[in-house]
């Protein structure tokens, strides 16, 4: 699909991690929880992957103040929370296959967690560039 909503539901964390939060009271509580989705990039290219605490129609503003993404084993990037942002987007390219994303929310105290939604939505190529 494009878009596509991934949620904390179906991330997969390590056993000793426990059941990640998915359900709505898991969420409103703000369980400190992270994993990562098993993902199946179906055609390569540049994506935008917003990280979300709640849907984006919820507009719930992020508490904290930086997030971060990792996508397989490449480098972790990381930015900054705007003030009263409901999501923070990066743009990324992916390859086409198997991989995994993760993320985390980084509050003022230090507590993290991962994003509860993230929002993926391939981005078409400009006009004239060709297919990578």
């Amino acid at each position: 699909e494009n878009p596509v909503q991934l949620s904390s539901h179906d991330w997969m964390p390590p056993m000793t991690a426990g059941i990640p939060p998915w359900n709505q009271p898991h969420i409103t509580q703000r369980d400190v929880a992270n994993g990562a989705w098993n993902v199946r990039v179906v055609r390569g290219g540049r994506y935008a992957l917003t990280l979300r605490e709640r849907p984006a129609a919820a507009k719930f503003v992020l508490p904290a103040k930086e997030a971060q993404i990792q996508i397989g084993d490449q480098e972790k990037l990381s930015q900054e929370v705007a003030k009263d942002a409901t999501g923070v987007p990066f743009e990324l390219d992916l390859a086409a296959g198997e991989t995994q994303i993760k993320t985390w929310l980084i509050e003022p105290d230090g507590k993290s967690r991962g994003a509860y939604y993230v929002d993926v939505e391939y981005l078409p190529q400009a006009k004239g560039k060709t297919p990578e």
